[in-house]
């Protein structure tokens, strides 16, 4: 018997579109019967900008986040406080930090 794919051509657009809407791969991707993973590489393909974490924040923007979360740090900020005022965990900011060698 011959593999048949879970997701046809006709079926990208509207993955593209509850993408950009919002919605994580890994949400797309029960919707379809499929994984998080696939849903990512039908948008790669396309060319379909990434977000950070599945969370509604681009790349970009994620990186001037992260600047301002150094920022504060070096300002004299607390790890809490920067997390508090920048909306993240302390987990995250720490994150952050750690990987700019601050930490």
């Amino acid at each position: 018997m011959r593999y048949q794919p879970k997701l046809r051509a006709k079926d990208y657009p509207n993955i593209l579109k509850k993408y950009q809407s919002g919605l994580s791969q890994a949400e797309i991707g029960r919707e379809y019967d499929v994984s998080g993973q696939y849903i990512g590489r039908i948008l790669k393909a396309h060319k379909v900008p990434g977000r950070v974490g599945g969370w509604n924040t681009s790349k970009l923007q994620a990186k001037q986040n992260h600047r301002k979360i150094l920022a504060l740090y070096h300002e004299g900020y607390t790890i809490s406080d920067v997390a508090r005022q920048m909306g993240y965990t302390p987990g995250g900011v720490h994150y952050v930090l750690r990987k700019a060698g601050l930490v």
